[in-house]
């Protein structure tokens, strides 16, 4: 099996080969643009994670209970449920901190494990209630970096696939 046949390209007209490379271009950078929007959405969560790594303060915290979000808008389904709160001592007194383990827990068995576990938080100074909890599951950034390689490597060979499509200048 070949992935280009080169012979049923040149069997093209000329506005049709630049036709098909220009509707590549054109999906290559939709493709790019969203591995730029993903790319972005990583970058932000690692300056995030990299000022409160600096400038955070650790604090113990238990989960003490937990709150139930409805989700509105597109999928309300995939984020209504039930989200945890955890409570830590900062010198100022204690934060209840309404806390997102990225997707609700929908299972009592779910809400049992996290229930009166001790977690680790770190906060800013002069920002405790934005506090953020270290053990939840990190899927969320590793998912966006996946997403991000593979929408560039889709643009890659959409682009080269464009490239093969082009008329040929040489006669």
């Amino acid at each position: 099996m070949q992935l280009i046949d080169r012979a049923e390209i040149s069997k093209l007209s000329h506005s049709a080969r630049q036709g098909y490379a220009a509707l590549l271009i054109l999906m290559a950078c939709c493709a790019l643009y969203v591995a730029y929007l993903f790319g972005e959405m990583t970058f932000r969560e690692y300056q995030l994670n990299t000022r409160y790594s600096r400038e955070g303060i650790k604090a113990e915290g238990l989960v003490t209970g937990f709150r139930f979000f409805q989700a509105t808008g597109k999928n309300p389904e995939r984020h209504t449920g039930y989200h945890p709160n955890v409570t830590f001592t900062t010198p100022n007194g204690p934060v209840i901190l309404k806390a997102s383990i990225g997707e609700p827990l929908t299972s009592a068995a779910q809400q049992q494990f996290w229930l009166g576990r001790e977690v680790h938080v770190l906060y800013l100074p002069d920002q405790p209630d934005r506090a953020r909890v270290l053990e939840w599951p990190t899927e969320f950034s590793q998912s966006l970096m996946l997403m991000t390689a593979f929408m560039f490597s889709i643009s890659m060979l959409v682009l080269y696939f464009a490239r093969v499509m082009w008329p040929s200048t040489a006669k």
